[in-house]
């Protein structure tokens, strides 16, 4: 990374993404993240290599795998349109604001800055599960709540977050690595319901197959969604750009895989 990340409370300096080459010409990539994914790294390669698609298969292999068979579908030279993790939007899309890691005032003047700076952009605000009602409704006096699109995985427990929903039964609030969980054990109905909205790591669930099993039960539950980044690798990022403009995901969002500026240039690494 080009500086050390907190993810999930846990510091990470680095990730390896492996690149697969098929005749000379690189098809697929592969990776895991420390403190995310189930599977090691050296798990995932296993994996991929000893290719059967079960439902033993680790997801991140199923993910490569599913990147590599719609290999000869997918623009890698194509804009990818994504929601921002900037403090503006060129092209009037949503932007992420992660909050919770400053005092309240500071979180409050950031989303204003931006609301003046983007006048047209929509807000997803991302508290990382450190938010009480009382906190996250004094971040937001005084903003518009219209121009929120959601609130992600934000409060420090269940009561806490109904508790803002009764307050604010229209400001939509969604779930993320949650979801994980409920799939693999096809238990999807028990999304609590207030939530109204789903972030998809795909990488953490499988590859395309498993994307239309959970839209299909999530568009059975009048839920919206969309998909979001692990920090994979150029091609990984091009992958979910590709599936998020597909037709036959009826309530999919604009992604959040706004993340390759996270991640160094390309190093080669002589492998066994």
């Amino acid at each position: 990374f080009t500086f050390p990340l907190e993810i999930n409370g846990e510091i990470i300096k680095e990730k390896i993404v492996i690149e697969i080459f098929e005749d000379g010409i690189k098809k697929s990539e592969i990776s895991t993240l420390n403190n995310m994914h189930e599977e090691t790294l050296e798990q995932a390669i296993t994996d991929f290599k000893n290719y059967t698609f079960s439902k033993k298969m680790c997801p991140s292999s199923k993910f490569s795998w599913s990147l590599y068979k719609n290999f000869k579908n997918i623009d890698f030279n194509k804009k990818i349109k994504t929601a921002s993790l900037l403090e503006s939007s060129e092209e009037d899309g949503p932007i992420k604001i992660k909050i919770g890691r400053n005092e309240i005032n500071k979180d409050k003047n950031q989303i204003l800055k931006v609301l003046k700076n983007s006048p047209r952009s929509l807000l997803r605000l991302d508290g990382n599960r450190t938010q009480t009602f009382d906190s996250i409704k004094q971040i937001l006096k005084g903003i518009p709540l219209e121009r929120i699109e959601y609130i992600e995985d934000s409060f420090i427990n269940r009561l806490e977050e109904i508790k803002f929903f009764k307050y604010s039964p229209k400001t939509p609030l969604a779930i993320d690595e949650e979801i994980v969980p409920l799939f693999k054990k096809n238990v999807i109905q028990n999304i609590p319901q207030h939530i109204k909205h789903v972030v998809i790591k795909l990488n953490l669930i499988g590859g395309e197959n498993d994307l239309d099993t959970l839209t299909q039960m999530l568009d059975d539950q009048d839920l919206t969604y969309n998909l979001s980044s692990t920090f994979e690798g150029p091609m990984g990022i091009q992958f979910l750009n590709y599936l998020s403009q597909l037709n036959k995901y009826k309530k999919m969002k604009l992604p959040g895989i706004d993340t390759l500026k996270f991640l160094k240039k390309r190093e080669e690494f002589p492998l066994p």
